[in-house]
Parts: structure tokens; sequence; C-alpha cells
């Protein structure tokens, strides 16, 4: 049970996080769109007779298998530390994710030859924001927990989420 929540959590904040990104690629009319970004690096370290429906979906994949990834370390810090979280943690918690995360699509983008045109200075500093939407949403995804009335077995609903203390 807590793999699944775990996965639904991290997929969810993920997916709010990526939202966040192709807002901003939209209203800055770069493109800080990740899936697509990490599918021109799979572009560049693969043959090249792949088509670009399976290169995107691959970096729709590993976008959301990061998210998943770091999920349990983001969750487990802050559930271990001596006091309660809140958010300006699970904000700090985000910038430390996001310049982990551009010293990954740095090293990425250097180790594939992949020069995408964005900015990067700019690019990294979305990254950081990005990041600390995705931990936010997160931390506050999971600490909320289903109540079910008193006769039925739990279940995940959004509608019957209520606060609650544990991880």
């Amino acid at each position: 049970m807590k793999i699944r929540r775990t996965l639904l959590t991290s997929t969810v904040a993920t997916s709010i996080m990526t939202a966040f990104s192709y807002l901003i690629s939209s209203l800055k009319k770069e493109n800080y769109r990740e899936p697509e970004l990490l599918a021109g690096i799979v572009d560049h370290l693969v043959v090249k007779d792949k088509r670009q429906q399976r290169l995107t979906a691959d970096g729709w994949l590993i976008h959301y298998t990061m998210g998943a990834v770091w999920s349990p370390i983001q969750l487990y810090v802050l559930k271990h530390k001596d006091t309660k979280a809140n958010y300006v943690h699970a904000a700090a918690f985000g910038v430390f994710g996001g310049i982990t995360g551009s010293i990954i699509w740095e090293l990425s983008f250097r180790a594939a030859c992949y020069r995408p045109k964005i900015n990067k200075r700019a690019f990294y500093l979305h990254l950081v924001l990005a990041h600390v939407v995705y931990s936010i949403s997160l931390w506050k995804l999971r600490s909320r927990e289903v109540k079910p009335p008193p006769d039925q077995k739990p279940i995940l609903l959004p509608y019957q989420i209520q606060t609650k203390d544990n991880f």
C-alpha cells in the first residue's frame, strides 16, 4: 500500500510540476518542457532510426520515473527530521532538488552532446522553481490521508481527503 501511495503522490506531484513547466514555457515562449528535452537527450544517445513518437514517450517515461525515484527520498527526509514538516521545509527541499536536478541536466546535456536552443541559465532557474512546486505538491498530497466511514475499509479518493500528520 505504501508503494502504491508513493507512486500515486509522485505521479500527481510530477504532473503538477510538468503543468507548471508547460505554463511557463508558453508564457516565456521558451522550451522548458522536461519530457521534450529528455527526448532530445535520448535522441542524441541512441541510434537515429527511432521514431520521434517513441523518443517523446521515452522522455515522458524518464521524467515520471525520476519523480517516482525522488519522492521517497524527499518523504523520508521530511518525515525523519526533528520538527514537523511545513511549507518552508518542503520548499527548501525543492530548492535542493532543483539545484541537484540542474546539475544532472547539465551533465546529461554534455554526455549526449545535446545543445537545445534554450537559455540554460533561465532553464536552471526555472528548474529550481519547478522543483519547489513539485516538493510542496508532494508534501501536501502525502500529508493528507483518507478517513473512511467506520464501517468501510480505507480507500483513496480525492474528495474524501482529510489532514493527517502521518506519512
